[in-house]
């Protein structure tokens, strides 16, 4: 019996340290385990903190390693990433949006200024010395300011038109239509400009052109903007000349002067709003460079291209593609334009 228990006892002693063993080794892997939990939550916290103290710029990236396991943290750590790139994407928007708006408003204020001072400055003459003047220099000063008021009734009408443009409140209406009868129209509507600076405004062709899909309406905007444009810096005697043609099924108009041209340095700006740097084009202070702004953002409305470069010998060449829509099936809605 004492033998017995001498062996139970043994046994119950293996059997203590064995479970001894046990539970220390289980609380040796919970610490490990948590350690390596916690360790990757930690430097997350931190990178957190970080990108806050640092106004949510700088790298974004965590951690890297050479095989993910997948894990809860792991996707943690990814959306995380996610979410602070798509936070700094946005802030840079927004910076580039306030940086737009600052300079759209000192621009406008300085357009609007312009013509408001002179019309203030001849009113104030007007007022002050209306005794002493004679009947045909009022009239002179009441003739400027009414030419002023007129330029700063049609810049403002210009911007609300380029505010709608931007803001998405002029929705495209596409239709069929042939882009030379629309180019004759404002043709004539420009006879009487072109008239009085004896310049020739020339329509061709090489070729018979099939209907082009478009908002008639905007695309008579921008062919207006362009033929203005041209008339305004093409000399005394001068031409401008409007060509179409076809092309990898689009419809290409091209509006050419006969002026001087387009400076380097000004190509490639020459389609941004209040961008007036050319001023060996002859651009006067009363234009507020919004033409050609609109021209891009209507054709950019159409999904199409529009390019500026200057023609061989003299001149500028302005032209613009249409989408081609020669068969009468073929569908012109606005869907097409979206997809």
């Amino acid at each position: 019996e004492s033998t017995r228990g001498l062996r139970l006892s043994y046994i119950t002693r293996d059997s203590a340290w064995l479970i001894f063993a046990s539970l220390t080794l289980a609380l040796l892997g919970g610490l490990l385990s948590l350690h390596f939990v916690v360790r990757p939550l930690k430097r997350l916290a931190s990178a957190m903190d970080e990108f806050r103290e640092k106004n949510f710029t700088g790298d974004v990236r965590i951690y890297e390693t050479a095989a993910p396991s997948g894990d809860e943290i792991d996707t943690l750590n990814a959306t995380f990433q996610r979410m602070a790139e798509q936070m700094q994407a946005q802030m840079q928007q927004i910076e580039q949006a306030d940086s737009s708006r600052r300079e759209f408003i000192t621009n406008v204020s300085h357009d609007l200024r312009t013509p408001l001072a002179s019309i203030q400055g001849y009113l104030d003459t007007l007022a002050l010395k209306n005794d002493t003047l004679s009947p045909q220099e009022r009239q002179q000063y009441l003739q400027v300011a009414l030419n002023q008021a007129k330029s700063l009734s049609q810049l403002i009408n210009t911007l609300f038109y380029l505010s709608k443009l931007d803001s998405g409140q002029i929705a495209l209406e596409p239709e069929r239509f042939m882009i030379e009868e629309v180019a004759q129209d404002v043709v004539q509507k420009f006879a009487l400009q072109a008239q009085r600076k004896n310049i020739q405004i020339i329509a061709e062709a090489h070729a018979k052109l099939p209907f082009v899909c478009a908002d008639l309406g905007l695309i008579e905007r921008a062919l207006s903007n362009l033929i203005d444009n041209a008339l305004r810096h093409t000399p005394d005697g001068g031409s401008v000349q409007l060509r179409f043609h076809l092309a990898d099924e689009k419809v290409w108009v091209s509006v050419l002067d006969s002026g001087h041209g387009i400076l380097a340095t000004d190509l490639p700006h020459i389609f941004e709003r209040f961008y007036r740097g050319n001023r060996v084009r002859g651009e006067s202070a009363e234009h507020a460079g919004l033409g050609l702004s609109i021209v891009r953002r209507i054709i950019d409305m159409h999904g199409e291209v529009v390019e500026a470069i200057n023609a061989p010998g003299n001149g500028a060449l302005f032209r613009f593609s249409l989408r081609s829509s020669a068969r009468s099936d073929t569908p012109c809605t606005q869907e097409i334009f979206s997809s």
